[in-house]
């Protein structure tokens, strides 16, 4: 009776064993078919995750913005620098401004003096000897100055009619005119003209103020 218990005990704990046994190995493998799922898993979202990087370089690769264009330019230098070469060498250099020369000094010109004028007796136009002293002169001034020309006014007092006065006026400018022509200045440089009694030097109306306004005047100036 004892033998046959203790085979029973042997052979039970022989059936635990085998199930123990059983359930270990199907647990080893389930984990193992677990892990095997996540590593393909993984594999395949790292594939995934590769094609979308690969997918993104080259769409960096085909830059279609200017901004791209400028940072590949930017990033690779030394292809940029043979175009601005060519168009340094393309831009001809400015010419040389030319230096003004200093203007050569021109002579001042010569002031044309102010000659008095030259006095007549009441309803004369004949010159005195004064009036030929100036006119001397005048003379002498012109012939060394042939640039110049001289315009000789005749005037007259308020007396006498307006139509008379010009033509005394006028006899009075051709009598200076005739003796600086005997002088030796040329006749077309002197000017007569008459203008009577129309523009007296002193407004007076006596004795005094007919005496300076009874009087030949010289403008002397460059021929325009």
């Amino acid at each position: 009776m004892n033998t046959n218990r203790t085979r029973m005990r042997v052979l039970a704990c022989l059936v635990c064993l085998a199930m123990m046994v059983v359930l270990g190995c199907a647990t080893t493998s389930s984990q193992r078919k677990e892990a095997l799922v996540e590593g393909e898993e993984a594999v395949a979202a790292e594939q995934t995750g590769a094609a979308g990087q690969t997918g993104a370089v080259v769409e960096t690769a085909r830059p279609e913005k200017p901004e791209a264009l400028v940072e590949e330019t930017l990033a690779k230098p030394e292809a940029a620098e043979p175009q601005v070469a060519a168009t340094a060498a393309a831009v001809e250099p400015a010419p040389p401004v030319p230096v003004a020369k200093p203007a050569a000094a021109v002579p001042a010109a010569i002031e044309a003096p102010s000659w008095e004028n030259i006095p007549f007796d009441y309803d004369k136009y004949s010159l005195k000897p004064e009036a030929r002293a100036l006119l001397d002169k005048l003379g002498e001034w012109l012939l060394k100055n042939k640039n110049y020309a001289v315009v000789i006014e005749g005037h007259c007092d308020e007396r006498g009619t307006t139509e008379y006065n010009l033509a005394l006026g006028e006899r009075r400018a051709m009598e200076a005119k005739a003796y600086l022509t005997g002088l030796g200045v040329e006749a077309g440089r002197i000017k007569t003209i008459s203008y009577g009694k129309e523009m007296p030097l002193d407004p007076g109306h006596d004795e005094e103020a007919w005496a300076k306004n009874r009087r030949d005047q010289f403008l002397v100036q460059l021929p325009r």
